[in-house]
């Protein structure tokens, strides 16, 4: 079976990256915003059900570093069903 949306494995958890699960589904407003909203709203624990981290590396626009979000996979299915 092909993978729709790529799932990484770190410590024995699996996740989603939250930024290419929400491009998936073709959300209208743009990622930070939408994430935020989400967490808060679902009340997602950090650790537990997602983490943070900064996308390391040249910032070919200039600003600030991309902040993405690992989802774990309950989490990334509850969010689509929202969506």
């Amino acid at each position: 079976m092909e993978e729709i949306i790529k799932i990484t494995e770190k410590d024995g958890r699996k996740a989603v990256n939250a930024r290419e699960l929400h491009s998936f589904l073709g959300v209208g407003k743009d990622f930070s915003s939408c994430i935020k909203k989400q967490i808060e709203r679902c009340d997602l624990v950090e650790f537990q059900d997602f983490e943070v981290f900064t996308q390391k590396g040249e910032n070919l626009q200039g600003g600030r570093p991309t902040v993405e979000y690992a989802l774990s996979l309950d989490m990334a299915k509850e969010l689509s069903m929202v969506a």
